[in-house]
């Protein structure tokens, strides 16, 4: 089997384990989860360190999880469409 790991940002995966996520079920708008941190690691900083109070009202179970989600549609995706129709129109000829 191929090695994934490759494709998942260096850092980001000496922090958490990329399988280790639990995902919600996704819809048309969105989908994503929620991934813990490996052994040491407090936060997502270069070090893994916390330097700061975590937000008030979060759980000991909510500290220890960073929830990664995608929501659709992307505005990049539906600018580079736009500019894919604009350079398309500009580049006929009259």
């Amino acid at each position: 089997m191929a090695n994934r790991s490759a494709a998942i940002h260096p850092l980001l995966n000496r922090m958490h384990h990329y399988l280790g996520a639990e995902n919600v079920p996704s819809t048309e708008t969105y989908c994503g989860g929620a991934m813990g941190f490996k052994d040491g690691v407090e936060t997502l900083s270069t070090d893994g360190r916390r330097r700061r109070a975590v937000l008030p009202g979060l759980g000991e179970r909510e500290r220890d999880l960073v929830n990664y989600f995608a929501i659709y549609p992307n505005f990049l995706h539906q600018f580079v469409l736009k500019a894919l129709k604009h350079e398309d129109h500009e580049g006929r000829e009259a």
